[in-house]
């Protein structure tokens, strides 16, 4: 009868207690700025630490961000939430700049144009297409020339895209690369006194083998990206057409 009673009061304890598990639930600060911070669901006690990096969902926009604090806040419906492997401080691992520049030597019919991809933190880089780079553009460029004697100016649109599969960037001296040279020639032009950009857009960069994050309600701007295989993250300034 003692024995009895004995399973009777213990098992039911003792399985109550293997099945609770202790939880918490963490905010999330966003590093996209498309939403504000949240609040996660409960997970298992420690499942992560402050400062984790996290690709997560929330008010239907996908978008990364670092683990903040342990809190205490009610749950948000934060879905689809994936660990990236790395512990920081920062957002972003890398900045760069995507833009053109025109320049003319004042002797000749030539406006030189580049479109430039400059880092501006650390090496940025691809071999093998690993990190692909497709980009695309339009340009309003003015410039102002000599013709006979005569003083005119003028305007030219160029469109132009394509893909750059390797490149390397260093950080020494804000290193650059040209994704894209052209000679624009006019051909009623002596010589071109001046030139410089009026106007245009880049179009959102596109790069092999990442996430790219929007930070825009009507998602026309997708500056933000997270390398797939290692949750390294960077930022491209540009131009957008919205």
């Amino acid at each position: 009868m003692g024995f009895g009673i004995g399973i009777g009061i213990g098992w039911p304890n003792a399985s109550a207690s293997a099945e609770h598990v202790p939880t918490e639930r963490y905010l999330l600060a966003s590093c996209t700025g498309v939403t504000f911070d949240c609040t996660t669901p409960d997970f298992p006690t420690g499942t992560y630490v402050v400062g984790d990096r996290l690709r997560y969902e929330f008010q239907g926009f996908s978008q990364f961000g670092k683990v903040n604090s342990i809190t205490t806040s009610p749950e948000q419906d934060v879905i689809d939430i994936y660990p990236t492997g790395v512990n920081t401080s920062e957002c972003f691992d890398n900045q760069l700049d995507l833009y053109s520049t025109v320049y003319v030597t004042g002797s000749d019919n030539i406006i030189y144009f580049d479109y430039v991809l400059k880092t501006n933190i650390s090496e940025f880089g691809s071999s093998n297409s690993e990190y692909a780079f497709t980009w695309g553009f339009y340009q309003d460029i003015y410039y102002e020339y000599y013709s006979f004697g005569e003083f005119y100016s003028g305007v030219i649109s160029i469109t132009r895209n394509g893909t750059l599969n390797d490149y390397y960037l260093y950080v020494e001296g804000g290193s650059e690369v040209r994704l894209y040279q052209e000679e624009l020639q006019i051909p009623e032009a002596d010589f071109i006194s001046n030139a410089w950009i009026i106007g245009g857009y880049s179009n959102n960069p596109y790069i092999a083998n990442t996430y790219s994050f929007t930070n825009a309600q009507d998602e026309c701007f997708y500056p933000y990206f997270m390398r797939i295989n290692n949750g390294f993250t960077f930022v491209i300034n540009y131009t957008p057409l919205c």
